[in-house]
């Protein structure tokens, strides 16, 4: 993308391992933004896509004598349903009818992910990369799934737009970046950056379009602009750490900050969708101290991924509150100006020189299909080959048509 090759240009300006704030921020955005991109929807879709494979196998009761496949049917549903799934403790003989027509009804024909994808087009990618920036959450358990992603077009060019986005925020942030220097030819950018004078942030708009013309009456600086606006003198610290909580999925900790807010809808909407309000009150809320006895009563019964999901545009639009009152706190201010300006005017930086952008490390492989071929049906001689303990991806480059 444009921003991948920004981000590689300001690399080597500053004097940063572009392939090192690469992979952090790939990683970053797995590990921080998995949910609140809806990797774990993808994850179910893909699965249960797998999953339809099966069903003239399952119709036909071949899984009596077929023990290859009974066995990575139960892998798939374990990934998909966890320990207690439909094949739990179950063999060729138990298997019944019903157990049958339960695991048709979960496969799906078709994999489809428009409105997820519609979803992804209400985020503002300029925030998010502005939330990363100190966030150390490397739990990368939706991997493949950023991977699988990354073979649809238009998934692509979202995932690899905000990572490069976040690269670029990276380097921002770096106190003791050459950043300042390279902005120099930008007018006030001397008051801005290197006095820290907040003011002149006030006139950089105007200042831009005198000297540039092609940005005459267009905010250079929107991101900018968007926190300044939302900044609030009562605004709470608690907005702060909510982020943090909802970015790593912390219900009880969820809950207790909105307590805090005085976002009793909010709640309410989620015990609703977690189907836990006989369990569950705001009074139990606002008195319960001990974390242990929540999570050992109440997270077992409770469905955080529809808890959450239930609330997703009210829990980022806190999200966005949080990096608004972080960059407050913090006085990062400065930083998503330098930022806004290579985003909105870097054609006019003089930033660029003759170089040849390193290859993409991954997205030659199809991830989908990779998984595809972890957990769908295989035929005829195929299964003899398994049986046999070789190994799958051989086994399909060499009878390709054994895999339907």
């Amino acid at each position: 993308t444009v921003y991948r090759h920004r981000a590689y240009i300001l690399s080597e300006l500053t004097g940063n391992a572009f392939d090192v704030l690469e992979k952090k921020a790939r990683n970053l955005l797995i590990g921080t933004y998995g949910f609140l991109l809806k990797f774990d929807s993808v994850k179910e879709r893909m699965l249960r896509y797998i999953l339809s494979s099966y069903s003239l196998w399952l119709e036909s009761k071949e899984y009596l004598t077929d023990v290859v496949n009974l066995s990575v049917l139960k892998s798939l549903l374990s990934e998909y349903q966890g320990k207690d799934n439909l094949l739990a403790n179950k063999t060729q003989e138990t298997i019944t009818d019903d157990d049958v027509r339960a695991i048709l009804d979960l496969s799906i024909e078709t994999f489809d992910i428009s409105d997820i994808v519609e979803y992804w087009g209400s985020i503002n990618q300029d925030i998010l990369a502005q939330i990363i920036v100190g966030i150390e959450n490397t739990n990368l358990e939706y991997e493949y799934i950023f991977y699988a992603l990354l073979d649809i077009p238009k998934c692509r060019d979202f995932l690899l737009s905000l990572q490069y986005k976040i690269v670029i925020s990276l380097i921002c942030a770096d106190k003791y970046t050459r950043l300042p220097l390279l902005l120099s030819s930008v007018p006030k950018s001397d008051k801005i950056f290197k006095q820290k004078d907040i003011t002149e942030i006030n006139n950089l708009n105007t200042a831009i379009a005198k000297e540039y013309k092609e940005y005459k009456n267009i905010s250079v600086i929107p991101t900018t602009d968007f926190i300044r606006c939302s900044i609030k003198q009562t605004s709470s610290e608690d907005l702060s750490l909510l982020r943090t909580l909802i970015l790593s999925r912390n219900i009880f900790g969820i809950f207790n900050t909105l307590v805090n807010l005085n976002k009793k809808d909010l709640i309410q909407r989620m015990l609703i969708a977690g189907n836990i309000t006989d369990l569950v009150t705001i009074d139990y809320l606002t008195s319960v101290q001990n974390e242990v006895d929540f999570i050992k009563d109440i997270l077992p019964k409770a469905d955080i991924t529809t808890m959450l999901s239930s609330v997703e545009k009210e829990l980022l639009e806190l999200v966005y509150e949080g990096v608004v009152q972080d960059i407050q706190m913090h006085n990062k201010l400065f930083q998503v100006v330098a930022y806004d300006l290579i985003i909105n005017i870097y054609s006019v930086l003089d930033l660029e020189f003759e170089t040849e952008d390193p290859d993409l490390l991954y997205g030659d492989t199809s991830y989908f299909d990779s998984l595809s071929l972890t957990y769908c049906l295989a035929v005829d001689e195929a299964i003899c080959d398994i049986n046999e303990n070789k190994n799958r991806l051989i086994v399909y480059r060499e009878k390709p048509e054994c895999f339907p």
